[in-house]
This record gives C-alpha cells, sequence and structure tokens, in this order.
C-alpha cells in the first residue's frame, strides 16, 4: 500500500511539474486554460529522461546533488522574498488602525 501511494505522489508531482513549465513556456492566449497537452507531454518527457539519466551516470547519489544544486539559486529567492515580506508587514504595523 506504502509503494503504491508513493508512486501516485511521485505521478502527481511529476504531472503538476510538466503542467507548471508547459505554462511558463507557451503563450496563453485565454489565461483560464492550460498549455496545450503535447507541450505537457513532451515536458514529462524530458523530466523523465533527466532522472533515468542521473540515475544511471551516478545512481541516486548524483540525482540528490543535482537536486540540492538545482535548488541553491533558488534558495536566493526565498531569502529575497523573505526580506520583501518583513519590510512588508513593518511598512503595515506602521499604518494607522481604521476606526470601526
Amino acid at each position: 500500500m506504502v509503494t503504491v501511494l508513493g508512486i501516485v505522489f511521485f505521478i502527481t508531482s511529476a504531472d503538476s511539474g510538466a503542467l507548471v513549465l508547459a505554462n511558463f513556456t507557451s503563450i496563453l492566449s485565454d489565461v483560464n486554460h492550460d498549455a496545450p497537452v503535447k507541450l505537457r507531454i513532451f515536458w514529462s518527457a524530458v523530466i523523465g529522461l533527466i532522472t533515468i539519466a542521473l540515475l544511471m551516470a551516478g545512481g541516486l547519489n548524483a540525482l540528490q546533488s543535482a537536486v540540492v544544486i538545482t535548488a541553491l539559486p533558488f534558495s536566493l529567492v526565498i531569502f529575497a522574498v523573505m526580506v520583501g515580506m518583513y519590510k512588508a508587514l513593518k511598512l503595515e504595523g506602521k499604518k494607522p488602525m481604521p476606526a470601526a
């Protein structure tokens, strides 16, 4: 049961990632619709091939290293968001309370 749930979780996450990548890499005529299915399949295949290549090249350690290296630049974005949130909350705290 745990294996089946793990597989379902992995497939759902990969599908969501492919959908986001497809939406980022296409020009959407209507914001209420997603990117074409062919583009979503393309990104799913690319993600799968990269994962297989990393597993074949160096096993799980290579895959884990690639994930950490890829996430490192994004951590700078997260810190920038944290600083922006702090500044926004500080500014919000200085505003007078509206009279009810």
